[in-house]
């Protein structure tokens, strides 16, 4: 999976959708659409409809399963594309917020202070500073 949306990923969306005339929601629900595609692209198993059992199914990936994977059946292959789809997702927020480190989430944090609260620019400074004081030289932070 890739990396993670950030907060600037968000401004530059923002910004992409005022100079091409487009709405903000238009914006993302384009961006949400090819992050699904994409997903089911990568998904390493087939997706099939079994006339027996009259549903749609696949296999997802489960560590805890001797074959490490288990089954999975929908009514609809639309519904069984959701589930693909919110597993890998849950899947992969899992994974990120097990590798970031306090540097990168004190960056996510200082983006999102400056452009989403109504702080002053010389409270981010009064951060900055403290963080660059204090914390910056730590081994912690990696």
């Amino acid at each position: 999976m890739d990396n993670p949306v950030t907060f600037s990923d968000i401004t530059l969306l923002n910004t992409l959708a005022t100079c091409a005339n487009m709405t903000t929601d238009e914006v993302f629900k384009d961006f949400k659409i090819m992050a699904n595609k994409k997903i089911l692209k990568n998904h390493k198993y087939e997706i099939y409809y079994s006339e027996s059992e009259k549903s749609w199914r696949t296999y997802l990936p489960d560590e805890t399963k001797p074959n490490k994977r288990r089954p999975v059946k929908r009514k609809s292959k639309e519904n069984l594309e959701k589930e693909i789809i919110r597993f890998y997702i849950e899947k992969q927020k899992a994974e990120n917020r097990q590798n970031v480190t306090l540097e990168e989430l004190y960056a996510e944090w200082l983006l999102y202070k400056r452009d989403y609260t109504s702080v002053k620019a010389k409270t981010i400074q009064e951060y900055v500073s403290e963080w660059n004081r204090f914390l910056k030289i730590q081994n912690l932070l990696k």
